[in-house]
């Protein structure tokens, strides 16, 4: 089993962005996003208190079904409680996997992703006013980006309504299946054709797609907080975990997925015994570049259709 976790800040002032992943003694593990919404200090605590109530939750062996009202009922109530947090709510996205179960719940417009055999399933439904006109077939994918109301959203933890409402979802994981947890911030320049192509490429390791998800998403402008949790499901009895936390503040390699910290390390000629690459083409305002080892291979910033801007 591998995973992934990031969280940057983006353009914000303040980041109201928070996850978690953790890994029970039983094997069994539980991961979740988090956007807060209400401005800070209430957003962030919205948010964190989410994501607090997922791992205490959890842990208390609460179903997943479960949570997110609880969070709701958590929020509403230290909302009501303490001065300058009225009105204060978070999304909250959260799955567990138990064997080879995996089981979710949500709310908001924070996402659950699948990727199998190359395809991308978005298995949460999107809580968000473009988002619903999207499901109904009313816009399209590209279209749902820009739309004036995409940030608009309907069901949060904390948000006052007549019936609170959770989507939940279960499926059946097969080897190699890998799940992603994102917030708008970053899933806002990325379209599902983004996501299967990046992380169908067999060429560059598990590590290196999450962090070319991240380097598209930059090169497309972030525009608020961003958060990515995934994880590489390997079906073997008494599997390791290989646990990696992304560092925010690095360059990443738009083509290869390397970064400041973790260069290539490769050959790129059969002359060369060693070597190691540095950047050709750095955007430090964006934190994206091409590094020495791509450009020797060709790569160049019109290469991909990829990485051109939606809309």
């Amino acid at each position: 089993m591998q995973t992934f976790a990031y969280n940057e800040k983006g353009p914000r002032r303040y980041n109201e962005d928070e996850y978690c992943l953790v890994f029970m003694e039983d094997g069994s593990c539980v991961a979740a996003v988090a956007d807060g919404m209400g401005g800070h200090a209430g957003g962030d605590v919205a948010a964190s208190i989410a994501i607090q109530t997922v791992q205490d939750e959890f842990a208390a062996g609460t179903s997943v079904s479960e949570i997110p009202r609880i969070a709701h009922e958590t929020v509403l109530k230290i909302a009501r409680k303490v001065r300058g947090l009225d009105g204060m709510g978070s999304t909250l996205t959260v799955v567990s996997i138990v064997d080879n179960m995996l089981h979710g719940a949500h709310v908001g417009d924070s996402h659950a992703y699948v990727v199998r055999n190359g395809e991308v399933m978005l298995v949460s439904e999107d809580h968000s006013v473009s988002g619903l006109l999207l499901a109904k077939g009313a816009i399209t994918e590209e279209h749902s980006k820009c739309h004036f109301l995409k940030n608009q959203v309907v069901f949060a933890c904390g948000m006052i309504c007549d019936e609170f409402y959770t989507d939940t979802f279960d499926l059946v994981l097969e080897d190699g299946d890998k799940i992603l947890l994102t917030t708008d911030g970053l899933h806002d320049n990325l379209l599902m054709s983004d996501i299967a192509g990046i992380m169908d490429d067999r060429g560059i390791s598990f590590h290196a797609q999450c962090k070319k998800l991240i380097a598209l998403s930059r090169f497309r402008g972030l525009k608020d907080n961003a958060t990515l949790v995934a994880i590489n499901y390997i079906a073997a009895a008494n599997r390791s975990i290989e646990e990696y936390v992304f560092d925010g503040n690095v360059s990443i390699c738009m083509n290869c997925g390397c970064d400041d910290s973790n260069p290539c390390q490769a050959s790129p000629d059969i002359s060369s015994d060693s070597f190691t690459c540095h950047w050709v083409n750095l955007c430090q305002e964006r934190q994206i570049g091409l590094c020495s080892f791509c450009v020797a291979q060709g790569a160049n910033w019109d290469d991909d259709a990829n990485w051109d801007l939606i809309g």
